[in-house]
């Protein structure tokens, strides 16, 4: 799925990430999107020698906080022991949900033997969402599938892309959020003049989203998280052009749907409790 990286230039990809991805028969060509299975593997497989040697070590722990100091960086973990960095980089993703009632799943990627005629209902309805569905579909399930949502967002679907060459100069950096937002929209407009899609302007700001949100003051980043990241999520994070057609297809047929809710409940015993928004 597009959630994870996409082989864009066939050259330059692993051999052995296409390789590992071709059994499942999803992945084929350098502009192939890698499901998270094979992905996942084929980094294990990488780091596997990687292990063995100095270079890498994977501590299990809880890092308690982090120290500047002359030196560098100092992690200090619950067991009282400490870790010195020249630099600390925090990258940690999603933390895996404690496991549930098999009726009320939150782990979204723990195997679940679901009744082919139930009603599934799918909180959220980004690339994990669209994973979920196409694994039920293809199971052969029958029963009603419905994804939740609060702003009825669903992923843009991916294609070729030209990014508009931009420099940092061209990022009005420091600007509010209205001026932000008619910043990208006006990119749009001249990459569609160009014979282009507005996904060139997405990508061509994309190397300097680290640099615009370390300039939004806070009143200003609460206002993105408000109004702008569902819309900034679902053109930056693409579904792939195949997977995209199958749920366009599962909603015309009815096979599934999309509800513009706030879910206010979850009890097993009760099912999901929903409320409509206005």
């Amino acid at each position: 799925m597009s959630a994870c990286p996409r082989l864009r230039h066939r050259r330059c990809a692993p051999a052995n990430l296409l390789l590992a991805a071709q059994p499942e028969g999803r992945c084929s060509t350098g502009e192939s999107f890698v499901p998270r299975g094979p992905y996942r593997r084929y980094l294990e497989e990488i780091l596997a020698p990687w292990r063995t040697g100095a270079e890498f070590a994977c501590v299990g722990g809880e890092c308690l906080r982090l120290e500047e100091v002359g030196r560098g960086v100092i992690a200090h973990f619950s067991d009282g022991s400490v870790r010195l960095a020249d630099v600390a980089i925090l990258a940690t993703g999603h933390p895996r949900p404690d496991p549930a009632e098999d009726r009320l799943l939150q782990d979204p990627w723990r195997a679940a033997d679901v009744p082919p005629d139930a009603r599934v209902v799918l909180l959220g309805s980004g690339l994990t969402m669209i994973d979920k569905v196409l694994t039920l579909l293809a199971n052969g399930h029958r029963g009603e599938i419905v994804a939740l949502s609060r702003r009825g967002l669903l992923p843009r679907s991916h294609a070729p892309t030209r990014p508009l060459p931009l420099g940092l100069p061209d990022v009005p950096l420091e600007a509010p959020m209205s001026a932000l937002t008619a910043w990208v929209r006006r990119l749009a407009r001249e990459a569609e003049a160009r014979g282009g899609t507005w996904r060139d302007a997405v990508d061509g700001i994309r190397p300097f989203v680290r640099c615009i949100w370390r300039g939004l003051p806070e009143r200003e980043r609460a206002r993105f998280l408000r109004h702008g990241a569902g819309w900034w999520d679902v053109h930056r994070h693409r579904a792939p052009p195949a997977s995209d057609a199958r749920i366009a297809a599962a909603l015309a047929d009815g096979r599934m749907a999309e509800d513009l809710v706030a879910a206010h409940a979850a009890a097993p015993e009760q099912g999901l409790g929903r409320q409509a928004r206005p």
